[in-house]
């Protein structure tokens, strides 16, 4: 259960937990529309009024396998991605020859 911010929404996905999410800003509202569309969590519009419908809407999500099946997806999606120390090296090279000439795509391999 969180308002749908960067931290707390990634935070739960690489622990691969499903969410229930209440956006309040622009961005919380892009991202928990994001959540749901992969299926890894549900959304309740602010404000939320009766209480009830949170309780009912976390119900759902620990009820349902597919949510935790789908946050599960997500979090080995974020495994699967290289890590900054990976990264800054080749961001580095890549700004070296950028010095030459055209810089041409690279792929960075875990």
């Amino acid at each position: 259960m969180a308002h749908g911010g960067a931290g707390s929404l990634l935070t739960a996905l690489a622990a691969g937990l499903p969410q229930v999410l209440v956006p309040r800003l622009p961005d919380h509202v892009r991202h928990a529309a994001r959540i749901a569309e992969t299926g890894a969590g549900a959304v309740l519009p602010a404000p939320v009024e009766d209480p009830a419908a949170i309780r009912d809407r976390l119900a759902e999500v620990l009820a349902e396998p597919a949510y935790r099946d789908a946050a599960g997806r997500l979090r080995g999606e974020m495994l699967a991605q290289p890590s900054p120390a990976a990264v800054v090296p080749e961001i580095e090279r890549v700004v070296a020859r950028s010095a030459s000439g055209p810089v041409q795509p690279v792929s960075i391999r875990r």
